[in-house]
């Protein structure tokens, strides 16, 4: 937390607020609910990517994307 700059006494209060581990807890349900195994995943479109890809397998996803809105 230190070296990215974040305050070392307010990261650890966040930790430990009970708020967090509640928001963590609602947020991993829901990533397994839509069937989320690792990170990152994230969606172009209706097409889901899992972990790290290169700049032109998304950048063509995107554009697919886009595309399809135009038409539609």
């Amino acid at each position: 937390a230190v070296s990215l700059g974040l305050d070392r006494d307010r990261f650890r209060a966040c930790i430990a607020d009970e708020r967090t581990a509640a928001r963590l807890d609602r947020d991993r349900a829901a990533a397994a609910e839509i069937g989320v195994r690792g990170l990152p995943t994230f969606w172009i479109g209706a097409q889901r990517f899992e972990g790290v890809h290169d700049d032109q397998t998304l950048r063509s996803s995107l554009e697919r994307a886009l595309q399809r809105a135009d038409a539609s």
